[in-house]
């Protein structure tokens, strides 16, 4: 008798903003989801991360948490849960919402980082600690506090993916970023 596997997993509703809550998780639930979606991408179970936002900065951190745990060939994946006046609680369960999210803010899930590099780290810049995670064409910073913000001299400049290129940012609380080399295509 053969033994199968059955697809397990989890699906995270209110990924790093919950709807219910008026703001992000502060920073020790944040760390359980992220440990959560690593986790099952590490034995390969499925993680649905449904990412709630109301605005850019806000859907930013949400990707750039998730781009922190995210494993090559995991099976982890974002559903964009947009919580704007108008739109039903669970409108990011329609595709077409979905697809107007996607092409409203495209270039936030199309940033070109390539393959991860490391595992994600938790760095002291001076002024403060954020998480990162080093990919080919790029970098992710998270700030995961909900305390204080940080300040990051970057080493170069870089793309962000708003298409401004900066040299240093401030991460007030709990907003992250996520930073393409200039050189990459």
């Amino acid at each position: 008798m053969s033994s199968t596997k059955l697809d397990d997993g989890a699906w995270a509703e209110g990924w790093v903003h919950p709807s219910w809550l008026n703001g992000t998780l502060n920073e020790s639930d944040w760390e359980v989801q992220l440990e959560a979606a690593d986790r099952a991408g590490r034995v390969g179970d499925i993680f649905i991360a449904s990412l709630g936002y109301s605005n850019p900065d806000e859907l930013e951190y949400g990707l750039a948490s998730f781009l922190l745990v995210a494993h090559h060939q995991g099976r982890a994946v974002v559903q964009p849960m947009p919580i704007l006046r108008g739109d039903p609680a669970n409108a990011g369960m329609s595709l077409k919402v979905m697809m107007r999210e996607y092409n409203k803010y495209k270039s936030y899930f199309d940033v070109r980082l390539g393959g991860a590099l490391r595992e994600r780290m938790y760095v002291n810049l001076g002024s403060g600690s954020v998480w990162r995670r080093t990919f080919a064409n790029g970098d992710v910073y998270v700030n995961s506090s909900d305390a204080r913000s940080v300040t990051i001299q970057l080493g170069a400049p870089m793309l962000a993916v708003t298409g401004e290129t900066i040299s240093m940012c401030t991460l007030a609380l709990t907003p992250a970023l996520s930073l393409q080399s200039l050189g990459s295509p």
